[in-house]
């Protein structure tokens, strides 16, 4: 089901191992023991972002509300217009899902890096005409998707805190309860 949206969040949720020095105060280490073993992190953000030119940490932040705000909207359009797809009995085709993300990263992405606008919408051109091409959406799917995924990315833009997913646990009646609250 999350498959056509694998490449996207790839990008945002890209992890990677961070090692360190073992930890300070640790002593020194006896020359004929193993070697501690090293300090092993998981970053979520931190690398994707220091990656990409000009934005860092925002950029990636932006990024992820970009997406996030394509994605619902999308999805809630979807349900509220209900199109068939042109291939199948789905009813689903309204917006593209696909032109709604690319347009939304591109969007973003081009601000951070204007040098590279070019390619990031070209890119994201490509993936709607590949909609059509391959018959599973119509041409005003993609168009819609491709203005809505620009709405969302200039939108993101706006937000100079970004969306904070912020745990939240509880513990009531024996029960221990995890749960995201979003906040901008």
């Amino acid at each position: 089901m999350f498959s056509m949206y694998r490449p996207a969040l790839a990008l945002v949720a890209a992890v990677s191992v961070l090692c360190g020095a073992p930890p300070a105060g640790a002593g020194a280490p006896d020359p004929g023991a193993a070697p501690p073993p090293p300090d092993v992190r998981l970053n979520l953000s931190g690398p994707v972002a220091s990656h990409w030119r000009g934005g860092g940490r925002v950029n990636a932040a932006q990024s992820a509300d970009a997406l996030l705000l394509s994605y619902a909207a999308s999805r809630a359009l979807k349900g509220i217009v209900r199109e068939r797809r042109p291939d199948s009995d789905e009813r689903d085709s309204f917006p593209s899902g696909h032109a709604t993300l690319a347009f939304a990263l591109a969007t973003v992405q081009s601000h951070h890096d204007p040098d590279r606008s070019f390619l990031w919408y070209a890119g994201a051109t490509a993936i709607g005409v590949s909609r059509v091409t391959s018959d599973r959406h119509y041409a005003h799917d993609v168009l819609a998707g491709a203005l809505l995924g620009h709405w969302a990315g200039r939108s993101a833009l706006t937000r100079h805190r970004g969306l904070r997913l912020l745990p939240e646990y509880s513990l009531s009646q024996g029960t221990f309860q995890v749960s995201l609250r979003a906040a901008f």
